[in-house]
């Protein structure tokens, strides 16, 4: 279910959605060291569903869950303040 409240002042919402099928549960990385989502597994959305972020440019990756292996990434998001966005 969609969850459009704006974003607190200077913050953007992200939603992880897991649409690899036959892809193993995956944890998301902000930056080099901080994971955002963890074991993701196909068809779920990360926990909590809206994550407040602050705004500006933040590079994600994307690991196996449990390793630092990265499969996809590292990829600039240019998050603007007050937007809410899905990653699929």
């Amino acid at each position: 279910q969609d969850n459009n409240a704006c974003p607190a002042k200077g913050k953007a919402h992200i939603r992880l959605i897991h649409a690899a099928a036959g892809a193993p549960a995956v944890d998301i990385w902000a930056g080099n060291n901080t994971r955002i989502f963890e074991g993701v597994s196909y068809g779920e959305t990360g926990t909590p569903v809206y994550l407040p972020v602050d705004a500006g440019v933040v590079e994600i990756s994307v690991t196996p869950t449990g390793t630092v292996q990265r499969v996809l990434g590292a990829i600039p998001l240019n998050l603007e303040q007050g937007k809410i966005y899905s990653v699929i």
